[in-house]
């Protein structure tokens, strides 16, 4: 399973997915992890390859995604799939879609894909608030 942010970041942003694959089968295997902020258009955020994972084993992925150049403004759906050097007997538990995340422009507070005084009237609506905490 991949985390990452649940809203939206900045273009020309790097931003990290952490995930965890195991080995649910009964032999060793080289799994490589392949991350898509967009799996039909085949646009991958990266790729990883986990050598002599043993059954039962646990192993943390990360995956680093460079915003720039990507569409702003637009909504990603966050795929991860794991494939395996050996025949895989239950191929279905190997991709996971993990929600969508929005790529913004920097400034854009809004979501809107302008940067204007909206934006500025929401920061300063909010200048010096400060999160509250119950102990």
């Amino acid at each position: 399973m991949f985390h990452h942010p649940k809203h939206g970041f900045t273009k020309s942003r790097t931003v990290k997915f952490n995930g965890t694959v195991t080995n649910k089968g009964d032999f060793t295997e080289n799994v490589t992890t392949t991350l898509y902020y967009n799996i039909t258009s085949g646009q991958i955020i990266g790729e990883e390859t986990i050598t002599n994972l043993l059954p039962g084993e646990n192993k943390t992925v990360t995956l680093v995604w460079n915003t720039t150049g990507v569409r702003h403004c637009f909504n990603y759906t966050i795929t991860a799939v794991a494939t395996i050097d050996t025949p895989d007997n239950d191929p279905a538990d190997n991709t996971l879609t993990d929600g969508r995340v929005e790529v913004r422009i920097f400034g854009d507070i809004n979501g809107d894909g302008k940067i204007d005084m909206k934006d500025v009237g929401i920061v300063a609506r909010n200048f010096g608030w400060k999160p509250t905490y119950d102990p």
